[in-house]
């Protein structure tokens, strides 16, 4: 419930320790500029004072939610299994950590939790490791027990697949190599993970390089408390499978019992799902999975990734392996085995007959990397079992396999567009003066949404990929108006509030909570320069503030602007003239209007497409 009065907002923001000082100073001024609650939240959040989720708990009464022991709760990052998980600052460290806050049912027993804080001990004392999410603290306040661990942005695994497809070979290699380096340092000090999953790893770093594993020390929790997380139910009806996908054998029969080489077991079933886009036994009820998990051989890897070399069938073949004594006997043997398939050490014999495995050569384009060239050679070979496979037979050529999807997701470079739903999809290369749009899912937007999020992606021909991703408050409350402005649709000349942009475009000012934000959207011509009176803005060079004017099928304008930085994030304009004459850029113009008018630069571009998602609280 929101607070009764003003007043009690006030002094609830008076009390509230993320508030810094001089912001707390300013409020008497503002409590008289704004009459009421909403008023003075929107306000608070345009200014960079607050985040929207601060903001609402304060207006609900439930400001002692946004501490937590040393932690200042700044938002709130999303739900796993364990509970909820919120992006926090750790003022004594001066860092920002995530808090999972642990479920009431996960902790409602005095030795599980003692388990779990010894656990969480042992993890805390483990030396740093690029491949590890660091834990950093766990303890409890009231009723609320909860960890913290290190802050990195990214996604997990499962969420770049099912939103790009699987993955190309080399990339799904490299991210299951540096899941095993982390697994192994783990494993050297004494840990076993027992929940191997994609969910449990977070893809981060400039490049969505790195990946980083999750959840050190919580699967005994899930298991102490009984959970069943087989399945759960989606919010649109469908089951999504769990932990089960995953698991070891032995490891259904004897959770406690399982060592590192169940996690061996999990990953390569991890990999699978990277190659593939589904778990090796991920169809059927939980008894027959957990029955093929027991008994079924996996399906073959070459049967549906014909792109994979032999070598790498071979390894996925051999961490799946029933007996724990026929897998990797560690995640570091896994390492080097990928490290092999990935890096290949020069053939020392050129005689064909002697050489057992073929040699294949795959050009993979990932999202907007530039193409690598990869050599795959054989595995070598362990002392308990050999890799090493029989000469196949000669055979005609076989026609080349279409590769699978291998476009990044947008939250592989933005993490924050995980939060997002796609409204529209948008090749730039097709514009015209009807805007026929490559996926449109309005219909789909069922809840009121609370934010607008535009990513655009650029590429020339001799050049590499620029991309830029702004979101902002939302601006309006219908989906239909915040695409390309059509003409007799929307029209907006407005400031909007809380902008965060990130891109790779250099001398755009990225950051989040941007409070001089402002858009252009219409599809009429420009009218007098300047005509909102916006900041910074002029009649010349730094016309951000431009006006509408007849006729309304004219120009077109679909511009954000940081009105505080005198920049333009992102513009497309003139979009009825089609792709080569439409004016489209990212950043401010190098040469003439910063905002990309008269510049006829579409045609420059190879690659230009439009996407515009919305957050649905």
């Amino acid at each position: 419930m929101p607070l009764a009065t003003l007043d009690e907002f006030v002094a609830a923001l008076h009390h509230l320790p993320v508030l810094p000082p001089d912001w707390k100073a300013r409020l008497p001024a503002l409590r008289d500029q704004f009459p009421d609650v909403r008023a003075l939240g929107e306000e608070l959040i345009r200014l960079g004072a607050l985040t929207p989720f601060q903001a609402d708990r304060v207006a609900r009464g439930r400001a002692g939610e946004l501490v937590l022991g040393g932690y200042a709760v700044i938002e709130r990052l999303g739900e796993g299994g364990a509970g909820q998980v919120y992006k926090a600052w750790d003022a004594e460290h001066s860092r920002f950590a995530a808090l999972k806050v642990l479920r009431a049912e996960l902790v409602a027993d005095p030795e599980t939790v003692g388990r779990f804080h010894r656990e969480i001990c042992v993890s805390r004392g483990l030396p740093p490791h690029p491949n590890l999410i660091a834990t950093l603290d766990a303890g409890r306040v009231g009723e609320a027990h909860f960890l913290a661990m290190e802050y990195a942005e990214g996604t997990d695994l499962e969420r770049l697949v099912k939103q790009s497809g699987p993955l190309p070979v080399e990339r799904a290699c490299e991210y299951a190599r540096q899941a095993a380096l982390g697994l192994q340092h783990a494993h050297e000090h004494g840990l076993v993970h027992r929940d191997v999953k994609p969910s449990n790893f977070l893809v981060t770093g400039p490049d969505a390089g790195t990946v980083k594993l999750l959840d050190l020390g919580l699967a005994r929790l899930h298991a102490a408390a009984g959970e069943q997380r087989d399945t759960f139910m989606t919010s649109d009806g469908s089951a999504t499978l769990g932990t089960v996908d995953y698991q070891a054998p032995e490891q259904a029969l004897d959770f406690h019992a399982a060592d590192t080489r169940a996690d061996v077991y999990s990953l390569g079933c991890t990999l699978f799902y990277l190659l593939t886009g589904e778990p090796p036994f991920g169809t059927g009820p939980l008894a027959t999975k957990l029955m093929k998990h027991q008994q079924a051989e996996p399906p073959d890897l070459a049967a549906v990734r014909p792109d994979a070399p032999p070598a790498l069938a071979a390894l996925v073949r051999r961490m799946l392996a029933k007996a724990p004594a026929d897998r990797f006997a560690t995640p570091g043997e896994v390492a080097a085995a990928l490290d092999a398939v990935l890096r290949p050490p020069p053939a020392r014999n050129p005689d064909p007959k002697r050489s057992r495995l073929p040699v294949a050569v795959a050009a993979v384009v990932a999202g907007a990397a530039l193409a690598v060239g990869l050599v795959y050679a054989a595995l070598p070979a362990s002392p308990a079992r050999s890799v090493e496979e029989p000469e196949p037979p000669a055979a005609p050529p076989k026609a080349k396999p279409k590769p699978p999807p291998q476009s990044d997701g947008i939250e592989a470079m933005v993490p924050e567009a995980a939060e997002y739903q796609l409204v529209y999809d948008l090749n730039l290369a097709r514009l015209g003066r009807d805007v026929a749009y490559d996926a449109d899912r309005r219909s789909r937007v069922a809840r009121p949404f609370d934010r607008v999020a535009y990513f655009l992606e650029l590429r020339k021909a001799d050049g590499e990929a620029q991309y830029l991703y702004v979101s902002m408050a939302a601006f309006t409350t219908d989906a239909g108006q915040v695409g390309v402005p059509t003409a007799g649709g929307a029209v907006f000349q407005t400031r909007v509030a809380s902008m965060n942009v990130y891109s790779n475009v250099p001398g755009v000012v990225t950051g989040t909570g941007i409070a001089t934000g402002n858009i252009e959207f219409w599809s009429s011509n420009y009218g007098p320069g300047n005509g909102a009176k916006v900041p910074n803005a002029d009649s010349g060079k730094y016309d951000f503030g431009d006006q509408p004017s007849g006729p309304h099928d004219g120009h077109g304008s679909m511009q954000v602007h940081n009105y505080g930085a005198k920049q333009t994030l992102f513009a497309v304009n003139k979009w009825r003239a089609g792709p080569d004459r439409a004016e489209i850029g990212i950043g401010n113009n190098p040469k003439g209007n910063p905002d990309w008018t008269f510049t006829e630069s579409g045609g420059s571009y190879r690659t230009k497409r439009l996407r515009v998602l919305v957050r649905c609280p």
